[in-house]
């Protein structure tokens, strides 16, 4: 397999933010009063803990794994599952 270069880290961490962000729907339901409070929860988690995750998971990679450009790219690329996995929610 060619992504050998990339952690087991790094895959147990895209699982895990998609899991946590999924069980954080019905946190989110249970604290708001509305639909309009879920929907700002989502985005919520789109606009600000998502970037920040993608920022942290890259300078990891790229600081302590030590990978080359092309390899982040690659990353940034799988990094993009936990967006994709909310778009149902939002559209």
């Amino acid at each position: 397999m060619f992504l050998n270069y990339l952690p087991q880290g790094f895959w147990l961490s895209i699982v895990a933010f998609v899991t946590f962000q999924w069980l954080a729907i019905p946190v989110i339901t249970h604290l708001s009063t509305s639909a309009a409070g879920v929907m700002m929860g989502i985005l919520f988690i789109i606009s600000v803990i998502y970037p920040l995750y993608l920022l942290f998971m890259l300078l990891y990679l790229s600081q302590v794994k030590k990978l080359n450009g092309e390899q982040l790219m690659i990353a940034a690329v799988f990094l993009l599952i936990p967006l994709f996995a909310y778009i149902p929610l939002v559209a």
